[in-house]
């Protein structure tokens, strides 16, 4: 099946300074809009950063009925397991002062903006919990809590979590990119992954400096 490309463009706006205020004011908090808000326009955004999360523009007339539902699912989940790396590393960097989690914890937020940017343009009704922790989906649920009690036994075991999040990002994103043929879609999967890539190659350096273990072992 060919791919449509888009013509009628959405151009980045003033959403730069909205998402660098919301994650300076709140960086632990989560976005749970109804698509029917209209208080900002997020369908397309170029995020400040890491340059790993530009919201490409999405068509102007683009609704719910444009996406496939394992498209909608995929994003939804997404969104979470964004979150999830969000408020891991937050809570690590907490416990261990590690620079590295509290860096790549920003990155996170700058990558549930990306992805809400593509739910709030598809006009995707979605919930996300705003507080820290706490998942509407019960399997990262379980996740989180297993991944926290691993962190807070060691340093190195905080690390290990790191590169374990990255590693099944990228699994996850991989899936997710055989599942869509929309471009737009595509573009913020291989956007987010670069950025874990980068990610995971930043706990795998700490991790040799503050572990003794071989990084190919770290295992759930």
């Amino acid at each position: 099946m060919k791919k449509t490309r888009v013509r009628t463009l959405i151009v980045a706006t003033a959403l730069v300074a909205a998402v660098s205020a919301s994650s300076a004011a709140y960086a632990m908090g989560g976005f749970g809009r109804s698509a029917a808000e209209p208080a900002t326009n997020r369908s397309s955004a170029a995020v400040p950063g890491d340059g790993t999360c530009l919201v490409p523009a999405v068509p102007v007339d683009a609704t719910v009925a444009d996406l496939t539902a394992t498209e909608v699912a995929d994003l939804t989940f997404l969104l979470e397991e964004e979150k999830l790396a969000r408020d891991v590393y937050t809570t690590l960097y907490e416990q261990w002062s590690l620079r590295t989690f509290a860096n790549i914890a920003t990155s996170e937020q700058r990558h549930m903006d990306a992805v809400e940017g593509v739910l709030v343009a598809y006009g995707v009704d979605y919930a996300v919990s705003e507080t820290p922790g706490v998942f509407e989906n019960d399997e990262l649920q379980a996740l989180y809590d297993q991944l926290i009690a691993r962190g807070s036994d060691s340093l190195a075991s905080a690390i290990e979590v790191g590169i374990l999040v990255e590693r099944v990002d990228i699994a996850d994103i991989d899936e997710q990119l055989i599942n869509t043929e929309n471009v737009t879609i595509e573009q913020v999967y291989e956007n987010l992954r670069a950025g874990s890539e980068k990610h995971l190659a930043a706990f795998t350096k700490v991790y040799g400096i503050y572990a003794d273990g071989d990084v190919d072992s770290v295992t759930l």
